[in-house]
């Protein structure tokens, strides 16, 4: 299979679309695993909350996952999702921070002025951080919970002498400790104010795709649909995608083991079908479907993201996982048209 001018080259053959029974219970297991994490902490005394004994006690792998060898603001991980380079704070060499790029929305691999604005970008920086949006407003309770957690703490931990350099004594996985603590302490307020923040960023969950940001084709013959059809199932449909097999083993394994390279590849790889996906030619009359498809694609990718980033941003990971059942039941009922067509424009 080879790309060409946004089309893929594939036998004449249409190739049959089906969604296979999906493992439900990985997905759900890893939901209930994605929520536990955030509200385990809550389950504990104080003194046994801030011990070693806790759901962050994988500390070396933990810590791991914050590496910023170039110090740009994005870490290593992040930076690979976004194809920049972790050796160079300005991949693009504008003058600009690859993470700061980000922050503003900017494409990081393309010089300003003059790059083009992320329309879908991935969930993640500081300016798509949920939990630390809310922890930088000292007017809710969530900030004042963290600080009388963070007083506790100190008072069982009389060896740290310097209240002033908390930040750079203790390590990083008590800190998400104290904030989860203070998400359980005060967890409807938190949702509610959380659910306004996301709000502010229509193109996280509530994207309009125009025909502008589609490659529509005047042509509605049946040979036009069949290549269609036989594109986009292409794309879609294999076990790498994040409701099929390999994209739920993945994000079961990285909730398991700590260990998130299967799922970055399933991210990255989804990533690469969303921008292919973007350039197929499709006929005028199946343009909606086809932005249907973009769209719950885009929203599954949003997910996994925000899950996979649940170690910098709790709150914005389990806000995701609440729309786990309603994306991939849309995608289920898309499925479902596209194999239709198929049928009805197949030879």
């Amino acid at each position: 299979m080879t790309f060409k001018n946004g089309i893929i080259k594939e036998d004449k053959s249409m190739k049959k679309f089906s969604l296979k029974k999906l493992p439900l219970i990985t997905i759900l297991v890893a939901v209930i695993l994605a929520i536990g994490l955030i509200l385990f902490v809550g389950k504990f005394s104080k003194k046994a909350a801030f011990s070693g004994i806790s759901p962050w006690s994988k500390e070396i792998i933990i810590e791991s996952q914050d590496i910023d060898q170039d110090n740009d603001g994005l870490a290593n991980w992040q930076e690979d999702l976004y194809k920049t380079d972790s050796n160079n704070p300005d991949t693009d060499g504008d003058g600009y921070l690859d993470g700061e790029e980000i922050n503003l929305g900017r494409n990081p691999l393309v010089k300003a002025p003059g790059d083009e604005v992320f329309l879908y970008p991935l969930p993640l920086g500081e300016k798509y951080n949920i939990t630390q949006r809310l922890l930088r407003d000292s007017t809710i309770s969530l900030f004042n919970s963290y600080l009388v957690n963070k007083a506790d703490y100190l008072k069982e931990h009389p060896e740290i002498t310097d209240p002033t350099q908390f930040l750079a004594s203790v390590p990083k996985s008590i800190q998400r400790e104290l904030i989860n603590k203070a998400i359980y302490d005060n967890f409807s307020y938190v949702m509610g104010k959380s659910q306004e923040i996301l709000n502010q960023f229509p193109e996280i969950f509530n994207m309009t795709i125009s025909d502008q940001e589609i490659n529509i084709l005047q042509n509605d013959s049946k040979e036009a649909m069949q290549i269609y059809l036989s594109n986009l199932s292409s794309l879609i449909n294999s076990e790498d995608f994040f409701w099929e097999k390999n994209g739920t083993e993945a994000l079961a394994e990285a909730f398991k083991t700590s260990n998130f390279s299967k799922l970055d590849e399933i991210i990255k790889l989804n990533d690469f079908k969303i921008d292919q996906t973007k350039k197929i030619p499709v006929p005028s009359s199946l343009k909606e479907i086809h932005k249907q498809a973009l769209k719950t694609a885009i929203l599954a990718r949003n997910i996994f993201v925000s899950i996979r980033d649940m170690e910098n941003d709790p709150i914005k990971a389990f806000l995701f996982t609440q729309k786990t059942e309603e994306v991939f039941n849309n995608w289920l009922n898309l499925s479902k048209q596209i194999s239709d067509l198929i049928k009805k424009y197949g030879e």
